[in-house]
C-alpha cells in the first residue's frame, strides 16, 4: 500500500524538487546590494510582496479546492520561470521588486496546495492520514534536495558567469517541472463533497481555522512558525554580508541551511510516541540558536544556528500541520492552509520592516526578533496545546 502510494506521489515530489532548484536563492541578496538596495530597501521589498501575498494566498487556495490542484501548481511553474526572467534583466531596485511580485504569484499558488493533495491522495487511498508526516517528509526531503542543488551550484554559476546567469539557468528547470505534474494521478476527494456559493466558501474557510476556539493555540502557532521560517530565510544572507563571507561560499552556506528542511521533515516523520519530548527539545535548540545569532560573530556558528532554526520551522510546522487537517473538512484543506499564511503574512509586513531598518545598524541585534518569534511558539505549546 505504502509502495503505491509513493508511486502515486512521485511526480509530485520531483515536480516540488524542481520548483525548489532555484538558482537565484543563494546569491540573491548580493546581486540586490549590487543594484542599489541596503538592508532595509530589502526589509521593505520583504514587506511589499508580502502585503501582495494578502491579496493572492487565499483565492490561490480557494481556487486549488474547487478547480484543480496540479492546476494551479503549473501556472505556479509558469509564473516562477517568468520571475527569474525579471528578475535576471533587472537593473535597479523598482524592477527587481517588480519581478518579485511575479514571484510572489508563484508562491502564493505553491503554499499549501502540495500538502493538501498528499493529505487528500492519502485518504483516497487509505482511508486515514495515519502517514500524513511519512509522506509529507518526502515532500520536504524532495524540496530539499532541490534547494541544497540549486544553493550549490547557484554559487558555481554566479561565480563563474555572474550573478544574472543564476536568474536565467532557473528558467527551465521551472519549466521542467510542468512535465511532471501533467502526469500526477491527482486526488478528486475535494471535488465529491458539496460546493457551496464562493462567499459561503471564503466564509466558511476562514471560520475553519480563525472562527473555532479550540483550534486557537494551534493555529497561533502555526502562523508564528510561517513567520519565523520567512525571516530566517529572507535575511539569513545578511549575516554572511555583515561578516563579509566571500561568495564563492554562499552556495554552500544556502545549501546547509536550505537543507534544513529535509531534516525537519525526517525528525517530523519519527517523532512517533515521544512527539511532546521531541517538540519541547526542538524549541529548546531553536531558541538557543537565536541567541548565538545575537551574541556569537563567527561564521560557522551563525550558519549552524541557521539551519537549527530552520529544522525548528520545519519539524514543527509539519506535525502541527496534520493536527490542522485532521480537523478540517477535504473541501477547505487548501484554502484553510492558504488563509493561515495570509494571516502570518499580515504579521510578517511589520516585522520584516522593523527586521530590515534593524540591519541598516547591525543584524545581530535584529536577530532578537528570531528569538521573540521562538519564545511565542514555545509559551504558546506549554501553556496552551500542551498535550
Amino acid at each position: 500500500m505504502n509502495r503505491r502510494i509513493l508511486i502515486r506521489l512521485l511526480p509530485l515530489y520531483v515536480a516540488v524538487f524542481l520548483m525548489a532548484c532555484v538558482f537565484w536563492y543563494a546569491i540573491e541578496k548580493v546581486f540586490m546590494r549590487q543594484i542599489g538596495f541596503s538592508d532595509g530597501g530589502i526589509g521593505v521589498m520583504v514587506a511589499a510582496y508580502s502585503a501582495f501575498m494578502l491579496l493572492l494566498e487565499t483565492p490561490s487556495g480557494i481556487i486549488a479546492d474547487r478547480w484543480s490542484r496540479k492546476g494551479v501548481l503549473i501556472i505556479a511553474s509558469v509564473a516562477l520561470a517568468l520571475s527569474s526572467w525579471i528578475l535576471g534583466v533587472s537593473n535597479d531596485p523598482v524592477i527587481y521588486i517588480a519581478g518579485i511580485l511575479v514571484w510572489t504569484v508563484f508562491y502564493a499558488l505553491y503554499s499549501g496546495t502540495d500538502s493538501s493533495i498528499i493529505y487528500d491522495t492519502l485518504l483516497e487511498e487509505t482511508g486515514s492520514s495515519k502517514n500524513y508526516e511519512h509522506f509529507y517528509g518526502y515532500n520536504k526531503v524532495a524540496g530539499c534536495a532541490g534547494l541544497v542543488v540549486g544553493s550549490l551550484f547557484g554559487g558555481v554559476i554566479a561565480q563563474g558567469y555572474g550573478y544574472r546567469a543564476a536568474y536565467f539557468v532557473t528558467i527551465p528547470v521551472a519549466l521542467a517541472s510542468i512535465i511532471c505534474l501533467l502526469v500526477l494521478n491527482e486526488p478528486k476527494i475535494h471535488k465529491s463533497e458539496e460546493k457551496a456559493p464562493i462567499k459561503d466558501y471564503i466564509v466558511d474557510t476562514f471560520k475553519s481555522v480563525l472562527g473555532r476556539r479550540e483550534l486557537f493555540a494551534l493555529v497561533a502557532m502555526i502562523i508564528l512558525l510561517i513567520i519565523l521560517d520567512k525571516l530566517l530565510f529572507e535575511f539569513s544572507q545578511l549575516w554572511y554580508i555583515a561578516l563579509a563571507m566571500p561568495v564563492v561560499i554562499y552556495g554552500i552556506a544556502n545549501a546547509l541551511v536550505a537543507g534544513s528542511v529535509g531534516i525537519g521533515g525526517v525528525i517530523a516523520r519519527f517523532s512517533g510516541q515521544h512527539r511532546t519530548a521531541v517538540i519541547l527539545w526542538i524549541l529548546f535548540g531553536a531558541a538557543a540558536s537565536s541567541v548565538c545569532l545575537v551574541f556569537v560573530k563567527n561564521i560557522t556558528v551563525v550558519i549552524i544556528s541557521q539551519m537549527l532554526i530552520g529544522v525548528a520551522a520545519v519539524a514543527l510546522e509539519a506535525m502541527f500541520s496534520h493536527e490542522l487537517h485532521d480537523q478540517l473538512s477535504s473541501r477547505v484543506r487548501a484554502g484553510a492552509s492558504s488563509a493561515l499564511c495570509t494571516v502570518a503574512r499580515f504579521f510578517a509586513i511589520p516585522l520584516a520592516l522593523i527586521f530590515g531598518f534593524i540591519s541598516d545598524y547591525s543584524v545581530f541585534a535584529a536577530g532578537w526578533e528570531l528569538f521573540a518569534v521562538v519564545a511565542g511558539i514555545a509559551i504558546i505549546f506549554l501553556f496552551f496545546h500542551r498535550k
